[in-house]
């Protein structure tokens, strides 16, 4: 199987703690490979998501199979703590050393 690189970019209620949706967890389950975690970091948001102002945005990039993306998708779409998110197909990645 092909794998192929995702960025998983997502907005959670400012007052969750990202520990407590066990993103590492859900990323075993799929057999997926994180490459690069960006913390989410509160911000304001353009217009209101579920009632919210104010949020916390985070980013994944990832290893995953095409195949498995779909179920991927719908796991992460029925975790209720989670307003918003979008994942891309990336052609490349570079990571960023701070």
């Amino acid at each position: 199987m092909d794998k192929q690189i995702y960025e998983l970019s997502y907005w959670l209620k400012a007052d969750e703690q990202e520990e407590n949706i066990k993103f590492e967890d859900i990323f075993k389950n799929f057999g997926f490979e994180v490459i690069q975690e960006i913390q989410p970091k509160i911000k304001h948001m353009a217009y209101p998501i579920k009632k919210e102002n104010i949020g916390k945005f985070g980013t994944f990039y990832f290893y995953g199979q095409k195949d498995k993306i779909e179920d991927f998708k719908n796991k992460i779409k029925s975790i209720d703590r989670i307003l918003r998110f979008v994942i891309l197909k990336r052609k490349s990645f570079k990571i960023n050393s701070k």
